[in-house]
């Protein structure tokens, strides 16, 4: 019986977010085949006389498959922060009435983790395979570090996710839901000002000479290869810990919180007509 429940929630989940998900995963697979075309055509195809012998296509090959793998990266992963369903199920009062249902906190929230995490394996796959595609169009070593880059900006982007599911299962309206993700824009954009101000701060007056690309990107690259140690551990627990712990937010704010709105203000309002005739009750 709970399979069955937990089977039936997933499709529902599905069947929701499934048309805004693969929307947005066809426009950047397009996006990805334009550039990719382009870019091989830049080295073998109509372009190519061209930029024969050209340093800037030699210089910039590294930085454009590097950037472009870990843009895809994080843009398939963040398709995975996709919250049509909870608009959905708000817009059609649905959300407060399943709470009325025989489902259990735990369900509702396994059933929301599954559709998430299968998105993010899917996101995950589409990153390897054009990491993979990409470097062999830019003759660049396809590694396993670029593996753990794609491991580790999933695993950014599951932070992000699990502190947006802390308002999520909370939010009862569309302004609340727009008002968790104006928040973590807002803290996500303070931090990286933060730490571009410290960079600024902490490199003035270092830049005694301005290396080319391609000696910037070897040293990024170096940079990430050597804090691996510390990189992988971080990556492997938030992958483990992540959905874990938003598994169980999920499941404490259903609990608490449930539909806590109208009971609430159905509370409030017995309260003040409770008061009224008690009042008149007096003056009588």
């Amino acid at each position: 019986m709970t399979t069955t429940k937990l089977k039936a929630l997933v499709w529902r989940e599905w069947r929701i977010c499934q048309k805004a998900y693969l929307t947005g995963l066809m426009l950047v697979i397009f996006m990805v085949l334009f550039f990719g075309l382009f870019r091989l055509s830049m080295s073998v195809g109509n372009l190519a006389p061209v930029f024969e012998g050209s340093e800037m296509l030699a210089q910039f090959s590294a930085l454009l498959y590097y950037m472009s793998s870990a843009m895809l990266a994080a843009i398939t992963a963040c398709l995975s922060l996709d919250v049509t369903a909870l608009q959905a199920d708000i817009r059609a009062n649905w959300l407060r009435y399943s709470f009325a249902l025989p489902i259990s906190p735990e369900l509702r929230a396994t059933s929301i983790y599954i559709v998430k995490y299968i998105k993010f394996g899917i996101g995950f796959a589409i990153a390897v395979v054009n990491g993979m595609v990409s470097a062999k169009i830019a003759n660049v070593a396809f590694s396993e570090h670029m593996m753990w880059l794609f491991a580790a900006i999933m695993a950014l982007v599951m932070l992000d996710d699990l502190l947006l599911q802390y308002f999520y299962a909370k939010a009862r309206t569309i302004k609340e839901i727009s008002a968790a993700q104006f928040t973590i824009m807002g803290v996500l954009t303070a931090c990286m000002m933060g730490y571009m101000f410290y960079k600024t701060i902490n490199e003035e007056g270092n830049a005694e000479t301005t290396d080319s690309l391609d000696i910037t990107i070897n040293s990024l690259c170096d940079k990430f290869i050597s804090h691996e140690n510390v990189i992988i551990p971080l990556t492997v627990i938030v992958l483990i810990a992540a959905p874990l712990l938003g598994w169980y937010i999920t499941v404490r704010n259903y609990r608490m919180y449930g539909d806590v709105k109208e009971d609430t203000q159905s509370k409030k309002l017995f309260s003040l007509h409770h008061q009224k005739e008690t009042k008149g009750d007096a003056e009588s």
